[in-house]
């Protein structure tokens, strides 16, 4: 019993190591509730307690097997400026991660990061990659990661960005075109449940496309 409890807290913090994380989606707020609750409880476990961790753990695989999927959270990447800790200098400002960010919509200063090479969105909301990105010429790759926008993400007009990551987990996320983006040479939709190849015809610089992890057969392309 004390080697599964053992395992059990790896499993529950290896989160933090690796930077990102599987979590179970369920059809009901109240199996939802349930799960984080029953999760907390098991992270709060001060001393041995085989009888009821016997109980917490039996509950927990119970809720799992209701869990409708799985879907990915995940962390900010090494090496990148966080949002909200920027430097004085913006210019400086290469690659950086916009996380668990609450507004629909870029912040301002993004754009006064002149020399900005890569962004990534982190556990967000934002409905649309604007054209005003365009005026970065310096961007050439924007991943989204769990992006729970209100409906499709927009993508603005841009000829610069030349690679674009979506790891997302829900295909009616996603955009329904990815032609505004003319200077697009790859592409990865990796883990986002999709049922269909992405329309790419307009893409004609595209040169790199990755679809793994979905639900897609040779008999769908």
């Amino acid at each position: 019993m004390q080697k599964a409890f053992f395992i059990l807290l790896f499993l529950l913090f290896a989160v933090t190591l690796f930077g990102q994380r599987r979590v179970p989606v369920f059809a009901s707020k109240k199996d939802s509730a349930d799960f984080e609750k029953i999760n907390q409880q098991l992270m709060d476990v001060r001393q041995f307690d085989a009888p009821t961790l016997d109980s917490l753990m039996t509950a927990n695989q119970r809720l799992l097997k209701r869990a409708t999927r799985f879907r990915t959270l995940y962390a900010p990447s090494r090496g990148f400026d966080l949002y909200g800790r920027l430097p004085q200098d913006l210019s400086t400002v290469t690659k950086l991660s916009l996380s668990d960010y609450k507004n629909k919509r870029l912040p301002d200063s993004i754009y006064l990061c002149t020399n900005l090479a890569e962004l990534e969105l982190v556990n967000t909301r934002i409905k649309r990659l604007p054209k005003g990105l365009a005026a970065i010429t310096s961007l050439r790759k924007v991943t989204v990661l769990n992006n729970r926008p209100g409906g499709r993400l927009k993508l603005g007009r841009n000829g610069t960005i030349e690679t674009l990551v979506i790891h997302d987990d829900e295909v009616n996320k996603l955009p329904g075109s990815y032609r505004k983006l003319s200077g697009m040479k790859a592409l990865d939709l990796s883990r986002n449940n999709l049922r269909s190849f992405p329309r790419l015809k307009k893409n004609s610089s595209l040169r790199r496309l990755i679809l793994a992890d979905n639900l897609l057969t040779l008999e769908d392309l």
